[in-house]
């Protein structure tokens, strides 16, 4: 009788020439996977260098740009049930997907695309001034920005966030996004959204 599939890959992997049900083995796997109820548990407590190192082939398969990948894990650990929810995640950081105007409507920000146009317009400027490119500068800009303008920060950043992503759900918000990416891609996907307004 022949060996099974887990057999085989089995006596592969310790260079065993003969296997049997009821042996016991030691081995290294090669991949571990884990898909049940705990797992949503689990992945939510593996500190950050462990989540980090599980979640870099997963990031690899999609994201071939250079980006703060310690950011995006801080921002992904908390989004994510399963690892494999996360390419579906990162596509817009290659290349930004295509944007609808309509996206930038949301009642609960307050914005349209109208009002979208205003606020990456008064961003712009901001961004392209900003010297220290830390998640937290970045947003106190703007959130000085957003007081000099009477608006509520969600006004200012929700707009910056589809303008960096095309999606309006991302692994964080614009300033997380704008830090990830950098200031040249910033002030250039900003630039791009507003010339599509």
């Amino acid at each position: 009788m022949g060996y099974t599939m887990a057999e085989k890959i089995l006596m592969k992997n310790t260079g065993l020439s003969h296997l049997a049900p009821g042996d016991l083995i030691m081995t290294r796997p090669d991949m571990c996977m884990v898909h049940d109820i705990y797992t949503p548990f689990v992945v939510q407590k593996l500190d950050e260098m462990k989540f980090r190192r599980l979640a870099d082939p997963f990031i690899d398969s999609v994201v071939h740009c250079s980006i703060d990948r310690d950011l995006l894990c801080a921002n992904l650990q908390p989004r994510c049930e399963v690892l494999e929810d996360i390419p579906p995640q990162l596509d817009f950081f290659d290349a930004v997907l295509p944007i609808d105007a309509e996206m930038y409507r949301n009642k609960k920000q307050k914005t349209t695309p109208e009002s979208a146009k205003e606020a990456l317009t008064a961003l712009l400027p901001v961004l392209e001034a900003q010297t220290d490119w830390t998640r937290d500068a970045i947003f106190e800009a703007c959130k000085t920005l957003a007081e000099s303008m009477e608006k509520k920060n969600g006004w200012l950043l929700f707009p910056l966030g589809i303008a960096l992503s095309g999606k309006s759900r991302t692994p964080g918000g614009g300033t997380d996004l704008a830090a990830m990416m950098g200031k040249e891609e910033t002030v250039k996907r900003v630039k791009a959204a507003l010339e599509k307004l």
